[in-house]
């Protein structure tokens, strides 16, 4: 079975594609994409409007 794992984390959000099976896992992609959630609100426990936009876009592209 193929499997996707998306991680949002502050700064990246994460894209991991990988086989599993009884004997395990074999990653078949993964790539990163720089979306800053943190900036202009983390301080304040924050995600600004632009933040979560440049979230948005980055599962976007993930689609992709």
């Amino acid at each position: 079975m193929r499997v996707a794992i998306i991680d949002i984390g502050t700064n990246t959000i994460n894209l991991a594609i990988a086989d599993i099976s009884k004997k395990g896992y074999q990653f078949v992609y993964s790539t990163r994409i720089q979306a800053r959630m943190g900036r202009g609100g983390i301080n304040d426990g924050k995600i600004t409007d632009e933040a979560f936009q440049r979230g948005l876009d980055a599962i976007e592209k993930h689609v992709k």
